[in-house]
């Protein structure tokens, strides 16, 4: 996971810096991690709003495809209709 990358990365920049740093270095990752994880909820919320939109698209594909097809079969008997003789 990139989260415990980053997390590795800075426990070991951590270990080498300077001790009047530690506590800015750990601000920022803090900040980093509390980023990083509003980033992946925000893209999970994506992923359902996009999940949601396909299926409401397949929905709507197939109420179009029955009214196409209902159209095709209504001009089909349009059609035999026109072919038959008038009534006298």
């Amino acid at each position: 996971m990139e989260l415990e990358s980053i997390r590795c990365l800075s426990e070991e920049i951590l270990s080498f810096c300077h001790p009047d740093s530690i506590i800015t270095l750990k601000s920022w990752i803090s900040v980093t991690k509390t980023r990083y994880e509003e980033v992946q909820t925000w893209a999970q919320q994506q992923g359902q709003r996009i999940q949601a939109s396909l299926s409401a698209l397949e929905a709507e594909r197939e109420k179009l495809q029955r009214l196409l097809d209902w159209i095709s079969s209504a001009e089909e008997a349009l059609n035999l209709r026109d072919q038959e003789p008038p009534a006298e």
